[in-house]
């Protein structure tokens, strides 16, 4: 696929924005346990400090081969992305997570899949910074700290675990759109 080298770069993170990470975790660790959290109650963005003596079996969760290609999307996700690439190139920027072997791939195999997204608009980093974007979509407080520490304006995706993370706030895909629109229009 060939993009106009002036088209803006539009950074899109997956877990907690795209894909419903934190739900499909906590029911896996219900359904082991018989310990039940909801995604409402996840207050900090480390899944430790909710789980507690759970975290172990959560990490063998996220660690195990099936699990990241097995994650639901947000209502709405797929047709916000489609909606975003009518704005500019979308990037997925993605942490890895690196217990899991198969992580990486399956979240590509996933993007694929549900987005038609090729490998080459996919990038694996733990610091997002380093990405050449206009903006960033994320729901990671930390990542969103380092982001806006560059300059670059974020739009942060609302969720229980990052109330008081910087980026303009988008409670949801038509927020999102909207934002990521107004951002670019009046990027300098």
């Amino acid at each position: 696929m060939n993009h106009p080298r002036n088209q803006p770069l539009i950074g899109l993170d997956v877990d907690g924005v795209v894909a419903d990470l934190v739900r499909s975790l906590l029911d896996k660790v219900h359904h082991r346990t018989g310990k039940q959290f909801h995604p409402e109650n996840v207050r900090t963005f480390d899944l430790r400090k909710t789980l507690g003596d759970l975290w172990t079996v959560a990490q063998d969760i996220l660690s195990e081969p099936g699990f990241a290609r097995s994650l639901p999307p947000y209502p709405d996700a797929i047709a916000g992305v489609q909606r975003l690439r009518q704005l500019g190139r979308v990037v997925f920027v993605t942490t890895p997570y690196d217990r899991s072997p198969t992580w990486s791939h399956e979240r590509a195999l996933w993007l694929e899949q549900h987005t038609d997204t090729p490998r080459h608009d996919i990038v694996h980093l733990s610091d997002k910074t380093v990405f050449a974007g206009h903006v960033l979509i994320d729901d990671a407080p930390a990542q969103l700290e380092a982001w806006v520490a560059t300059g670059r304006p974020a739009i942060r995706v609302v969720r229980p675990w990052n109330q008081q993370a910087p980026g303009h706030p988008a409670h949801n895909w038509d927020e999102i759109v909207t934002q990521a629109k107004h951002l670019l229009e009046n990027a300098s």
